[in-house]
């Protein structure tokens, strides 16, 4: 494991200690308290998403996705339930699960010390035909796992969730938003990946370097936009292919 990404995560937030605050910024029409609002939906949903960190199955993973989604408040819940079973009918999304929950195999031996680091952005943008406010949460959460002869790797996750709205007080009560979540994982195993399993690291001797050195390249509380992350769908079907 590269030193310089042991010394970046070494300055991050121990997981069990983390306290994501709202996010309260004037944004054009919207003050800093809509906004806040609004980024108190999307902490209750990262909440969700974090306890969600470990699965011995497909099965199980599935059904985190499900309660993720049924327990998001109002509409919020129903858009996301109805679009949970659309992503797990289409055949052509490999990582249907990904973008809701991102556990690791019960199997690993995580390591207590696992870090987290997390940043906010707000933007005012076309929503639902009108002016509306977009909140993001950017986290990343490195999971240190211990290996053979007390040697340990990593998984890095990244992940957003986006939530936009006309009317802040609105949406704060009845759930009605538009949405976004996205997520990238960094060192994991995309044969075990693909096939809708949790994920387990890649073993120590493939470690992915470049994608681990490229999650940690950003400052502790630096937003990053989901595109920089995108795999273009050419590499991700190559790496696939290579799996048995």
């Amino acid at each position: 494991m590269p030193q310089a990404v042991q010394d970046k995560i070494a300055q991050w937030s121990r997981l069990s200690d983390v306290e994501i605050e709202p996010f309260n910024k004037d944004m054009g029409l919207f003050s800093g308290d809509q906004v806040e609002l609004v980024s108190q939906d999307v902490i209750e949903l990262a909440k969700s998403q974090l306890r969600a960190d470990r699965a011995s199955s497909s099965a199980e993973m599935e059904q985190q996705v499900k309660d993720l989604a049924a327990g998001a408040p109002g509409k919020l819940g129903e858009s996301m339930t109805d679009q949970v079973e659309l992503d797990r009918k289409d055949e052509s999304e490999k990582f249907w699960t990904m973008p809701y929950v991102q556990p690791l195999d019960s199997s690993l031996d995580v390591v207590e010390d696992s870090r987290m680091s997390y940043a906010w952005d707000a933007k005012v943008e076309p929503v639902a035909g009108g002016t509306g406010v977009t909140v993001t949460l950017f986290t990343r959460t490195a999971h240190w796992v211990n290996i053979d002869d007390g040697a340990r790797t990593l998984i890095g996750i990244s992940s957003w969730i986006a939530l936009s709205t006309v009317d802040p007080e609105y949406a704060a009560t009845s759930g009605d938003y538009a949405w976004q979540v996205y997520a990238h994982a960094s060192n994991a195993d995309i044969c075990v990946a693909v096939k809708g399993k949790p994920f387990v690291p890649l073993p120590a001797d493939e470690t992915d370097k470049e994608s681990l050195d490229f999650f940690t390249s950003f400052g502790k509380n630096e937003f990053v936009a989901i595109e920089k992350f995108k795999t273009p769908q050419e590499e991700i079907e190559k790496d696939i292919a290579k799996c048995e």
